[in-house]
């Protein structure tokens, strides 16, 4: 039998994904459960220093935090001011406040299954 290639690439792309999902999922509900997302909404593009300063918490585990998050381009980074912000786009379709103006509210899936 013939390996076929696209095939094969079109599995292991499928695998990836679900790995990076799988991989991403605690780390959203961690941002969720500890507003983070919220405060980037609210507080507009940080570094990880600003936000650990904003929030209390340790910065080298937000900077780890951070880099995964842009890494999975849910968040983003400027790579001049070494900051980070949410997208309008992410705002929207996966952390909004609940009740907002926005036609997506995607929350729930993320608190599915243990973290």
């Amino acid at each position: 039998m013939a390996l076929n290639q696209q095939a094969l690439d079109t599995l292991l792309n499928q695998f990836l994904a679900d790995l990076g999902g799988a991989f991403s999922l605690p780390l959203v509900r961690l941002g969720d459960a500890l507003g983070l997302y919220k405060t980037l909404h609210a507080q507009g593009p940080m570094t990880s220093v600003q936000l650990a300063e904003k929030t209390g918490l340790t910065e080298r585990y937000l900077r780890e935090w951070l880099s995964a998050q842009a890494a999975s381009n849910y968040i983003a980074y400027d790579a001049d001011s070494e900051s980070f912000s949410l997208p309008f786009l992410t705002v929207c379709t996966i952390w909004t406040i609940q009740g907002g103006p926005w036609p997506m509210f995607v929350r729930p899936l993320n608190q599915t299954g243990p973290a």
